[in-house]
């Protein structure tokens, strides 16, 4: 009988690298044997050889994608790591692999994924929806959900074949130019356009395990219990892997940023996971790779890069068009000044910046007019899933 050769791959840029290290511990605890892979998203400032969790790494620079400089920087380091989750999947393909899980970087897994291995045998795809029961009377809880998508990209199972070759080049090319944080667009990242993937393609199977990936959509709902033999259980099924979605160490009073209301009060089992996730962080050079910063958060010249620049390059703004690296100051003579005057010519700026009153060039509110824009704040916040 054939044994399906297997990888898990995360995509990570170089000061998360701490995360990518504690994901790939706990994987290794209850799957020794499959591979894990690093899509690394820029340059380490230090080689990796002091963390052998890291010892399987590419970088995405490799990976063929044209125009590369400029298609990194039409991207917060946010999207572009979410833009390359198709592109990460079809090089493991090109590996040699025949089954490949996506999970992001701020998972920590628990139980082994059988599950999900199991239902490869059938499907070509896996994907986990953020809701598996009704969060009645949390009506706001579900659109929240429903504005940034039905599934979540935290994780993406698939089987080499057809099917998945033809969906990764849909989802990549989807990611080219559109993976971007714009809520009231109708984009969020790379996720919005998973919401289409079973009605296009055959065989995508939806895992309802209450203990799949769990994050802060599901919660307080979600009963999260440690039992009397020490396993971690969600609604009576034992946790197979938390999303850490949106939580950091640096505010330890906060469950995630995404979602404000929610309370470690109401969550002491959650408390304690966040707490050993953070030592666990520490443990694996948080301090020191956080300080690393990514390489495509400024110009070369170390001049930080302003929301609008990188949207001129995305829309193709054609002053621009003749620059191959966005980043260098050197090869292009008065590049900060082209990039604004670029800016300043936008042919339309991201619903969340108009309505939100600007983003990075304030635009009155006013403008909207302040019924519109007191819906506005009470419908959308800072909030995503």
């Amino acid at each position: 009988m054939h044994v399906p050769k297997r990888a898990f791959v995360t995509a990570v840029t170089r000061d998360y690298l701490h995360q990518a290290r504690v994901l790939a511990r706990s994987l290794r605890r209850v799957h020794p044997t499959i591979d894990f892979w690093v899509c690394l998203v820029d340059r380490p400032l230090a080689p990796l050889s002091d963390a052998p969790e890291l010892s399987r790494c590419f970088l995405a620079s490799e990976l063929g994608i044209p125009r590369w400089r400029r298609f990194t920087f039409q991207y917060t380091p946010f999207e572009l790591s979410c833009s390359l989750k198709p592109h990460a999947l079809a090089h493991l393909f090109t590996l040699g692999y025949d089954e490949v899980v996506y999970l992001d970087s701020d998972i920590e897994v628990f139980a082994p994924l059988d599950g999900v291995f199991t239902r490869l045998r059938d499907a070509n795809l896996v994907l986990t929806p953020h809701f598996v029961a009704a969060s009645a009377p949390d009506a706001e809880r579900e659109r929240r959900v429903l504005r940034a998508g039905v599934h979540n990209a935290g994780f993406i199972a698939l089987r080499r074949g057809e099917v998945a070759a033809a969906f990764l080049s849909w989802w990549s090319a989807r990611c080219a130019s559109s993976c971007v944080v714009d809520l009231a667009g109708g984009f969020f990242t790379d996720q919005r356009w998973l919401d289409l993937a079973p009605g296009i393609f055959p065989g995508v199977a939806i895992e309802r395990h209450a203990g799949m990936n769990v994050g802060h959509w599901r919660l307080p709902g979600a009963r999260l219990r440690r039992g009397d033999d020490g396993q971690l259980r969600v609604d009576g099924e034992p946790l197979v892997f938390f999303h850490f979605s949106g939580f950091s160490p640096t505010n330890p009073l906060q469950v995630s940023r995404h979602d404000p209301g929610l309370s470690f009060d109401e969550l002491p089992v959650l408390r304690e996971l966040s707490v050993e996730w953070s030592n666990a962080l520490s443990a694996c050079g948080a301090s020191v790779y956080a300080r690393w910063g990514c390489e495509y958060a400024a110009l070369s010249d170390g001049t930080p890069i302003h929301a609008r620049w990188r949207e001129a390059v995305r829309l193709g703004v054609p002053s621009l068009a003749g620059i191959e690296d966005p980043f260098d100051t050197a090869r292009t003579r008065g590049l900060e000044e082209k990039l604004e005057r670029a800016a300043s010519r936008l042919p339309a700026e991201r619903a969340d910046w108009v309505l939100a009153g600007g983003g990075p060039k304030r635009r009155p509110l006013r403008k909207l007019g302040r019924r519109a824009a007191k819906a506005w704040r009470r419908f959308s916040g800072r909030q995503n899933a």
